[in-house]
Protein backbone atom coordinates (compact mmCIF):
# COMPACT_ATOMS: atom_id res chain seq x y z
CA UNK A 1 0.00 0.00 0.00
CA UNK A 2 1.13 3.51 -0.79
CA UNK A 3 2.11 5.30 1.72
CA UNK A 4 0.12 8.53 3.32
CA UNK A 5 2.86 9.77 5.70
CA UNK A 6 2.37 13.16 4.05
CA UNK A 7 -1.34 13.43 4.18
CA UNK A 8 -3.09 16.68 4.69
CA UNK A 9 0.35 18.73 4.50
CA UNK A 10 0.41 21.34 2.02
CA UNK A 11 4.16 21.04 0.22
CA UNK A 12 6.19 23.57 -1.73
CA UNK A 13 9.10 22.81 -4.22
CA UNK A 14 10.65 25.74 -5.86
CA UNK A 15 12.18 24.51 -9.27
CA UNK A 16 9.58 21.72 -9.64
CA UNK A 17 9.50 21.74 -12.81
CA UNK A 18 12.17 19.12 -13.82
CA UNK A 19 14.40 17.51 -12.26
CA UNK A 20 14.98 16.74 -8.75
CA UNK A 21 12.09 19.39 -8.04
CA UNK A 22 9.82 17.59 -9.66
CA UNK A 23 10.53 13.88 -8.91
CA UNK A 24 10.40 15.12 -4.61
CA UNK A 25 7.43 16.70 -6.06
CA UNK A 26 5.42 13.86 -7.56
CA UNK A 27 6.47 11.62 -4.78
CA UNK A 28 4.37 13.87 -2.00
CA UNK A 29 2.12 14.16 -3.96
CA UNK A 30 2.07 10.53 -4.18
CA UNK A 31 2.27 9.97 -0.64
CA UNK A 32 -0.82 12.36 0.58
CA UNK A 33 0.71 15.97 0.29
CA UNK A 34 -1.13 18.70 -1.64
CA UNK A 35 1.89 19.88 -3.69
CA UNK A 36 2.52 23.57 -4.97
CA UNK A 37 4.97 23.64 -7.39
CA UNK A 38 6.99 26.63 -8.11
CA UNK A 39 9.55 27.31 -11.63
CA UNK A 40 9.80 30.23 -14.24
CA UNK A 41 8.40 27.59 -16.66
CA UNK A 42 4.61 28.12 -17.49
CA UNK A 43 4.55 24.82 -19.49
CA UNK A 44 6.38 22.83 -17.07
CA UNK A 45 4.62 23.86 -13.68
CA UNK A 46 1.57 23.34 -15.42
CA UNK A 47 2.32 19.78 -16.46
CA UNK A 48 3.75 18.94 -13.08
CA UNK A 49 0.04 20.13 -11.12
CA UNK A 50 -1.86 18.25 -14.09
CA UNK A 51 0.04 14.92 -13.00
CA UNK A 52 0.13 15.42 -8.89
CA UNK A 53 -3.33 17.03 -8.76
CA UNK A 54 -1.72 20.16 -6.97
CA UNK A 55 -0.65 24.04 -8.18
CA UNK A 56 1.57 25.50 -10.66
CA UNK A 57 3.02 28.99 -10.01
CA UNK A 58 5.12 30.47 -12.51
CA UNK A 59 7.86 32.65 -10.81
CA UNK A 60 11.43 33.47 -10.91
CA UNK A 61 12.85 32.22 -7.68
CA UNK A 62 15.92 35.38 -8.15
CA UNK A 63 12.86 37.77 -7.81
CA UNK A 64 12.08 38.20 -3.97
CA UNK A 65 8.61 39.70 -4.59
CA UNK A 66 7.74 37.46 -7.04
CA UNK A 67 8.27 34.97 -4.73
CA UNK A 68 6.43 36.62 -2.02
CA UNK A 69 3.20 37.15 -4.41
CA UNK A 70 4.08 33.22 -5.31
CA UNK A 71 3.41 31.89 -1.78
CA UNK A 72 0.50 34.07 -1.23
CA UNK A 73 -1.13 32.57 -3.90
CA UNK A 74 -0.02 29.22 -2.45
CA UNK A 75 -1.73 30.06 0.78
CA UNK A 76 -5.06 31.41 -0.34
CA UNK A 77 -5.50 28.33 -2.75
CA UNK A 78 -4.32 25.43 -0.57
CA UNK A 79 -3.06 26.53 2.43
CA UNK A 80 0.13 27.44 4.19
CA UNK A 81 2.89 25.25 3.15
CA UNK A 82 4.46 22.89 5.93
CA UNK A 83 6.89 20.94 3.56
CA UNK A 84 9.47 23.45 2.01
CA UNK A 85 11.58 22.10 -0.33
CA UNK A 86 14.16 24.91 -1.98
CA UNK A 87 15.27 22.87 -5.03
CA UNK A 88 15.39 25.66 -7.88
CA UNK A 89 18.73 25.64 -9.16
CA UNK A 90 21.71 26.38 -12.26
CA UNK A 91 24.99 25.91 -13.07
CA UNK A 92 25.42 27.19 -16.95
CA UNK A 93 29.34 27.67 -16.20
CA UNK A 94 32.31 25.08 -16.73
CA UNK A 95 35.05 26.83 -16.78
CA UNK A 96 38.85 27.66 -14.57
CA UNK A 97 37.64 30.19 -11.91
CA UNK A 98 40.01 33.28 -13.20
CA UNK A 99 37.94 32.85 -16.70
CA UNK A 100 34.28 32.79 -14.93
CA UNK A 101 32.27 35.34 -16.09
CA UNK A 102 31.15 38.18 -13.48
CA UNK A 103 27.77 38.50 -14.57
CA UNK A 104 27.38 34.71 -15.33
CA UNK A 105 28.30 33.97 -11.28
CA UNK A 106 26.25 36.73 -9.86
CA UNK A 107 23.47 35.09 -11.73
CA UNK A 108 24.23 31.40 -10.28
CA UNK A 109 24.15 33.44 -6.90
CA UNK A 110 21.12 34.80 -7.63
CA UNK A 111 19.06 32.25 -8.59
CA UNK A 112 20.94 28.97 -6.04
CA UNK A 113 21.67 31.08 -2.93
CA UNK A 114 19.02 34.47 -3.35
CA UNK A 115 16.51 31.83 -4.21
CA UNK A 116 16.48 29.56 -1.32
CA UNK A 117 16.57 32.18 0.68
CA UNK A 118 13.69 34.11 -1.02
CA UNK A 119 11.62 30.91 -0.85
CA UNK A 120 11.90 30.32 2.80
CA UNK A 121 11.40 33.87 3.70
CA UNK A 122 8.23 33.69 1.76
CA UNK A 123 7.21 30.67 3.37
CA UNK A 124 8.58 31.47 7.01
CA UNK A 125 5.12 33.43 8.70
CA UNK A 126 3.07 29.83 8.02
CA UNK A 127 5.96 28.02 8.85
CA UNK A 128 6.65 29.79 12.11
CA UNK A 129 2.68 29.77 12.72
CA UNK A 130 2.30 26.04 12.42
CA UNK A 131 5.70 24.67 12.55
CA UNK A 132 7.08 22.74 9.51
CA UNK A 133 10.12 21.07 7.55
CA UNK A 134 12.28 22.73 4.97
CA UNK A 135 14.97 21.06 3.00
CA UNK A 136 17.80 22.82 0.67
CA UNK A 137 18.94 20.89 -2.13
CA UNK A 138 22.72 21.85 -2.49
CA UNK A 139 25.61 19.88 -3.66
CA UNK A 140 28.17 17.30 -2.78
CA UNK A 141 29.92 20.54 -4.37
CA UNK A 142 29.41 22.07 -1.20
CA UNK A 143 31.49 20.26 0.78
CA UNK A 144 34.17 19.10 -1.86
CA UNK A 145 35.64 21.60 -4.53
CA UNK A 146 35.28 21.03 -7.83
CA UNK A 147 36.97 22.32 -10.50
CA UNK A 148 35.36 24.40 -13.39
CA UNK A 149 32.21 24.92 -11.67
CA UNK A 150 33.41 27.58 -8.95
CA UNK A 151 30.39 29.71 -9.06
CA UNK A 152 28.24 26.69 -8.64
CA UNK A 153 30.37 25.20 -5.80
CA UNK A 154 30.31 28.40 -3.79
CA UNK A 155 26.71 28.92 -3.85
CA UNK A 156 25.82 25.51 -2.44
CA UNK A 157 28.30 26.12 0.07
CA UNK A 158 26.33 29.30 0.70
CA UNK A 159 22.89 27.38 0.60
CA UNK A 160 24.18 24.72 3.30
CA UNK A 161 25.04 27.56 5.42
CA UNK A 162 21.69 29.32 5.16
CA UNK A 163 20.16 25.58 5.99
CA UNK A 164 22.39 25.46 9.51
CA UNK A 165 21.46 28.96 10.25
CA UNK A 166 18.26 28.67 9.61
CA UNK A 167 17.97 25.69 11.94
CA UNK A 168 19.17 27.14 14.70
CA UNK A 169 17.01 30.36 14.86
CA UNK A 170 13.32 28.46 13.90
CA UNK A 171 14.40 25.39 15.87
CA UNK A 172 12.43 26.81 18.95
CA UNK A 173 9.35 27.55 16.58
CA UNK A 174 8.70 24.00 15.51
CA UNK A 175 10.58 24.10 12.23
CA UNK A 176 13.24 21.83 11.28
CA UNK A 177 15.47 22.86 8.40
CA UNK A 178 18.18 20.51 6.62
CA UNK A 179 20.49 20.07 3.65
CA UNK A 180 20.64 17.48 1.12
CA UNK A 181 24.05 17.43 -0.82
CA UNK A 182 23.66 15.78 -4.47
CA UNK A 183 26.45 13.82 -5.88
CA UNK A 184 25.80 13.91 -10.50
CA UNK A 185 22.36 12.68 -10.66
CA UNK A 186 21.54 12.09 -14.38
CA UNK A 187 18.70 15.06 -15.00
CA UNK A 188 18.25 17.91 -17.95
CA UNK A 189 20.97 19.91 -15.86
CA UNK A 190 23.55 17.60 -16.09
CA UNK A 191 22.89 16.09 -19.80
CA UNK A 192 25.10 17.56 -21.73
CA UNK A 193 28.07 17.58 -19.25
CA UNK A 194 27.39 13.66 -18.80
CA UNK A 195 26.99 13.05 -22.54
CA UNK A 196 31.02 14.15 -22.58
CA UNK A 197 33.05 10.39 -22.06
CA UNK A 198 35.79 11.91 -20.39
CA UNK A 199 33.98 13.94 -18.11
CA UNK A 200 31.65 11.20 -17.17
CA UNK A 201 34.16 8.68 -16.90
CA UNK A 202 35.91 11.45 -14.74
CA UNK A 203 32.89 11.35 -12.37
CA UNK A 204 32.11 7.63 -12.37
CA UNK A 205 36.16 7.24 -11.33
CA UNK A 206 35.84 9.45 -8.17
CA UNK A 207 32.80 8.27 -7.10
CA UNK A 208 33.51 5.46 -4.78
CA UNK A 209 30.02 3.29 -5.42
CA UNK A 210 30.95 3.92 -8.99
CA UNK A 211 27.71 5.13 -10.50
CA UNK A 212 25.76 8.22 -11.21
CA UNK A 213 22.84 8.94 -9.14
CA UNK A 214 19.65 8.39 -9.96
CA UNK A 215 16.54 10.94 -9.08
CA UNK A 216 14.80 8.46 -6.84
CA UNK A 217 18.71 8.25 -4.49
CA UNK A 218 18.10 11.69 -3.99
CA UNK A 219 14.02 11.64 -3.39
CA UNK A 220 13.86 9.41 -0.77
CA UNK A 221 16.29 11.11 1.84
CA UNK A 222 14.67 14.52 0.93
CA UNK A 223 11.65 12.85 2.27
CA UNK A 224 12.90 10.88 4.73
CA UNK A 225 14.17 14.40 6.34
CA UNK A 226 10.45 16.05 5.67
CA UNK A 227 8.64 13.46 7.40
CA UNK A 228 8.08 13.14 11.28
CA UNK A 229 10.76 10.30 11.20
CA UNK A 230 13.28 13.26 10.84
CA UNK A 231 11.52 14.66 13.89
CA UNK A 232 14.99 14.79 15.70
CA UNK A 233 17.12 15.81 12.40
CA UNK A 234 17.91 19.41 11.87
CA UNK A 235 20.76 21.50 11.08
CA UNK A 236 22.13 17.84 9.00
CA UNK A 237 24.30 18.45 6.09
CA UNK A 238 23.58 14.74 4.16
CA UNK A 239 25.86 13.76 1.13
CA UNK A 240 23.72 11.82 -0.94
CA UNK A 241 26.78 11.47 -3.51
CA UNK A 242 27.62 7.68 -3.66
CA UNK A 243 30.62 8.44 -1.25
CA UNK A 244 32.47 11.21 -3.63
CA UNK A 245 32.72 14.05 -0.71
CA UNK A 246 34.08 11.71 1.59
Amino acid sequence: MASERFAGRVALVSGGGRGIGRAVAEALAAEGARVAVLARSRAQVDEVAAATGGLGVCADVADADAVQEAVLQVRAELGPPTLVVAAAGISPVRQRAEAHDAAAFASIMDVNVDGAFNLCRAAAPGLLLNGGSVVLVASTTALRASPRIAGYGASKAAVVHLGGTLARVWADRGVRVNSVCPGYVETEMTETMLAVPHLREGILAETPLGRLGTLDDVVQPTLFLLSDAASYVTGAVLPVDGGMAT
